[in-house]
This record gives structure tokens, sequence and C-alpha cells, in this order.
């Protein structure tokens, strides 16, 4: 890989970089709840952008934080989106989830983990997204706690 990354875009200036070598990071933190009961993915405004440096780059996408899923039956499902694509887009069922089964609500981590290779040296803009799967009430950064979005650019 060869190429120089801006040492304003957290890199060192370097000419060229060894595959796996992380080449920089972007963090974003959100913590203002937000609900729904839409049975479609809407964004929690939980979102990261990042420009990789060169197309063969891959994108480590990192994502916590707390949910909560209402009524007994219900299914709030998360997923994450670079731009308008959502990664998971094979299986729809996202990549990661909170039910409720003989309750009446539950609250639960979510922590979602992907390798993405978006072959891109745009600026790339990662967003968590949820849904409920019986149209009960989801929630993510439940009673505004902190949802983290950690981007790592890897040497492809």
């Amino acid at each position: 890989v060869t190429g120089t990354l801006p040492t304003g875009n957290g890199g060192t200036g370097a000419t060229s970089f060894t595959a796996g070598k992380v080449l920089q990071v972007v963090s974003a933190v959100r913590s203002t709840e937000i609900t729904t009961s839409s049975t479609s993915y809407v964004t929690t405004n939980c979102t990261a952008s990042i420009t990789p440096s060169s197309s063969s780059n891959k994108i480590l996408i990192q994502i916590s934080g707390s949910g909560r899923q209402n009524d007994d039956g219900g299914t709030a499902k998360y997923t994450v989106y670079r731009d308008s694509t959502n990664l998971d887009a094979t299986s729809g069922n996202g990549f990661s989830e909170i039910s409720v089964t003989g309750g009446t609500y539950i609250k639960a981590p979510y922590v979602i983990t992907f390798l993405d290779s978006p072959s891109s040296t745009s600026s790339l803009a990662y967003a968590l997204f949820m849904k409920n799967q019986t149209s009960t009430t989801c929630r993510a950064c439940h009673n505004n706690t902190d949802t983290t979005v950690t981007l790592l650019e890897i040497a492809g």
C-alpha cells in the first residue's frame, strides 16, 4: 500500500504501510436517547465519519451502547449503515438484538464489531440504525447513556 496519510487526518505522514496496521482512528459519542416503534430501520444519529487513505484499506467498526425493548414479545434490532447501505443487508436481522419474553421491558447492551471493505477513498459515514420487529417501542442510548461509534482504518 502506498500513499501519504496526512498528519491532520490522524496519520504519521508515512508513505507506505504494512498490511494490518491501524492508520487512523475516529470516534464519536452520542448520549441523547432515541425511541422508535418503526418496523423499518431508522437512524439513531450515532454516527462517525472516516476517509480511507487507500481503496484497498478496510474499516473496523465498533459500536457499543445501551438499549431497551418494551413490551412482551418485542424485539429491537440494531444494524450498521455505511452512508445509505445496510451492512447486514443479506439477513435483515441486524448485528444485535434485544428481546422481551414474559416481561414488560428489558434493558441490555448492544455491541457490534464488523470489518468493512468499502473500496473507497471518499468520506464514509457509519451509523447505528434500529428497528422494532413488532411495532412496539425500542430505544438506543437508553436513559441518555453513551453510545460510542469507533472507526479504525486498517491497511489492506
